[in-house]
């Protein structure tokens, strides 16, 4: 067991555990093994996981990735449920592993107005994809997206090699150089960097902001010589991270539109795992976005930021997926000979701040032996729940986690049950997203 934090609460010794412990514990289900040897064997199959309810799935997909090296691509329908399998997973596995792909736009493919957070994370996604960094050192990288974002096509591979600047701590380079090169990439020179596409230079030192990160770089140079790369705060120009190398990226969504040609499945291989709901309905979704965008284009005389050419169809991702190994998650699979796994799961029951009825639920699931975790971001709300249940009954256990997830659960083949505290205060759980903000006016 992985103990975070101990406090006391009324002589009491409460023990926080990390979500690595559910991790550990996934890993040992039968039906979880099963789908981790499928996926682990050569062959492109075809599996259906069957009974799967709340964060389950997101365990699920925990468990086997954080064992199973390579590309993995996670389709869900909506970006609200995207959103929220993204924040299971970075709670699961950690920020640097799980990448989030949504659309560029504010709110959709069918609006004009392009978001620059967006496109930070889009050009984020397809360096590290093409960068091959993940692979090259047997690492797992899981791409949460939905409908919506696999519609855009991305910058070609060959494209994004040709517009990539890698700078290494160490490397001979002059500054003019590089000056040359993001003048070509269109970057801006200004007196402080704030937004991506811009860079300023400050006799030895070089700040820029790539497209391809939350947070501006600054290079530190010694004559032609890097001596060091750190990302910074915008606001208080404080150092945050030490980077041994990184990507300069342009912004792709300026680039030609011949050159935003490949679908990003286009940047997968045949190893990978596509984690995917309900093909059927984003297939469905893609080709309603192609066709609505084909429709506009006929009827508008302005240039729409999207054309036909840079947008996937629903027929195309179809025709893709037998290319790589498929797990499917929704109640109905596409597949007619997929391999099937089945999950007894429920969902976590409603007790309308009824302690009386939780407190009862959890010792009737105690006498059955079943192993109870209580799920929260708050050390408060787990002495409140602490003192609630101490006055019930003495006799109620329960392990609490200091992180959560979206949805709590019931698996009754491992005798599992996770319960989150939003769900038990009836609270609304709002997911978050790494985003980028301009901070114009604080400048």
């Amino acid at each position: 067991m992985l103990i975070v934090h101990v406090f006391l609460h009324r002589n009491q010794e409460i023990v926080l555990v990390a979500l690595s412990e559910l991790i550990q514990l996934y890993s040992g289900h039968p039906a979880a093994t099963n789908l981790h040897q499928l996926l682990a064997e050569d062959g492109l199959k075809k599996i259906h996981c069957a009974g799967l309810a709340g964060s389950s799935k997101s365990l699920l997909m925990a468990s086997v990735v954080s064992a199973l090296p390579g590309i993995h691509l996670v389709v869900m329908p909506e970006k609200e449920d995207a959103a929220y399998v993204y924040n299971d997973l970075v709670n699961l596995l950690g920020s640097d592993a799980v990448l989030f792909f949504p659309s560029s736009f504010k709110r959709s493919v069918h609006y004009n107005q392009i978001d620059n957070g967006s496109v930070i994370l889009r050009t984020n996604v397809v360096n590290r994809l093409g960068s091959g960094e993940h692979l090259a050192s047997g690492n797992y990288l899981v791409v949460v997206t939905y409908a919506e974002g696999l519609a855009e096509k991305v910058i070609t591979q060959v494209k994004l090699k040709k517009n990539t600047l890698q700078l290494n701590k160490g490397e001979k380079i002059s500054i003019s150089f590089i000056k040359e090169v993001l003048e070509e990439y269109h970057f801006t020179d200004v007196d402080f960097v704030y937004e991506p596409g811009q860079y300023a230079i400050r006799g030895s030192l070089v700040d820029v902001f790539s497209f391809a990160s939350s947070d501006p770089y600054r290079i530190d140079f010694f004559g032609d010589e890097v001596e060091s790369i750190r990302t910074f705060d915008v606001d208080t120009q404080l150092s945050k991270e030490i980077h041994e190398k990184i990507s300069i990226l342009p912004n792709v969504q300026e680039l030609k539109r011949e050159d935003i040609s490949e679908p990003i499945t286009d940047y997968l291989d045949s190893k990978s795992v596509v984690w995917i709901n309900d093909i059927r309905f984003t297939a469905d979704k893609l080709n309603s976005i192609y066709d609505e965008i084909s429709q506009r284009a006929v009827k508008s005389e302005e240039t729409l930021p999207l054309s036909e050419s840079q947008l996937t169809t629903g027929h195309y991702l179809i025709s893709k997926l037998p290319e790589f190994k498929v797990v499917e998650l929704a109640a109905r699979n596409f597949y007619p000979g997929s391999v099937q796994v089945t999950f007894n799961t429920l969902p976590q029951p409603a007790f309308n701040k009824n302690f009386n009825l939780l407190a009862d639920d959890l010792l009737i699931l105690t006498e059955n032996e079943y192993k109870n975790f209580i799920l929260s971001d708050s050390e408060k709300q787990i002495e409140r729940l602490t003192a609630i249940f101490h006055d019930i009954s003495k006799s109620i256990r329960f392990t609490p986690l200091l992180k959560t997830l979206h949805e709590g659960f019931i698996d009754r083949d491992l005798k599992l049950c996770c319960y989150t505290d939003h769900q038990i205060f009836e609270r609304y759980h709002k997911y978050t997203l790494q985003n980028y903000f301009s901070n114009r006016g604080t400048l």
